[in-house]
């Protein structure tokens, strides 16, 4: 972690012993009274924390000197494929720390409709995920997740003016790294591990996406989100 997120400001705070940020500041950082370490509150401001004090083992007694919030997001937004569990934890926690404003995860025909009732979904586990991202970003922004029963509805609801990419093994137009990026802000589309259908292709291009690849590799999901990612927040000058 090199920053600690809380979810709401305060002045003082204790944290119990059992607390996993109380674990990290002990057994990780070797925290000592009167020492000082980053913190921020979720989609607030940084600032700096002192231990005011803390038995051995035992809850810590924070103070919170509280500054500026960082930038907000870059101006990015991926649907992707209901992916297995493992797979979206890495996305939820990547994307995150790519900062990316938005996830919208669907369902889709290909697809393992079973995916969506893993604990990661049906329990807090995939908000913690968000958490983690962020603290490794230096970040206290979080993107907004959703989640859609079809590529179709996934696709509603945004506004036109915006980059509208997807990724393609079979039928992409061109390379996206020769994609000449026009708008400020960025649709990215993934598909699930076994591609896009037909129709979902079709429904793609309806709705203004380009279909490019990243080359002749076959990647897994999380390294093809992340590699894309990464080409267009440079093509937007985030990187």
């Amino acid at each position: 972690m090199n920053l600690i997120l809380f979810q709401n400001k305060s002045n003082y705070r204790t944290l119990p012993a059992g607390d996993p940020r109380t674990v990290h500041l002990r057994e990780v950082l070797r925290i000592q009274k009167d020492d000082r370490f980053d913190v921020g509150m979720v989609n607030g401001p940084r600032g700096k924390a002192t231990v005011l004090s803390g038995e051995k083992r035992g809850e810590l007694r924070l103070k919170f000197e509280w500054g500026k919030e960082p930038p907000k997001p870059g101006p990015m937004t991926l649907l992707v494929g209901l992916p297995r569990p493992q797979t979206a934890r890495k996305l939820l926690k990547e994307g995150t720390s790519l900062g990316l404003a938005r996830m919208v995860f669907f369902d889709t025909e290909k697809g393992e409709p079973s995916y969506r009732k893993s604990k990661l979904w049906n329990t807090n586990e995939w908000s913690r995920h968000l958490i983690e991202g962020a603290e490794q970003a230096f970040s206290t922004h979080l993107p907004e997740v959703s989640h859609s029963p079809s590529l179709l509805q996934a696709l509603n609801g945004f506004e036109e003016g915006q980059d509208r990419i997807a990724l393609d093994n079979y039928e992409a137009e061109k390379a996206l790294s020769h994609y000449q990026v026009k708008e400020k802000h960025c649709l990215l589309a993934v598909g699930p591990e076994r591609g896009w259908s037909p129709g979902e292709r079709n429904s793609l291009r309806k709705a203004g996406f380009t279909l490019v690849h990243l080359g002749e590799r076959v990647l897994r999901t999380e390294t093809a989100c992340i590699a894309a990612v990464s080409i267009i927040g440079a093509k937007l000058g985030l990187m």
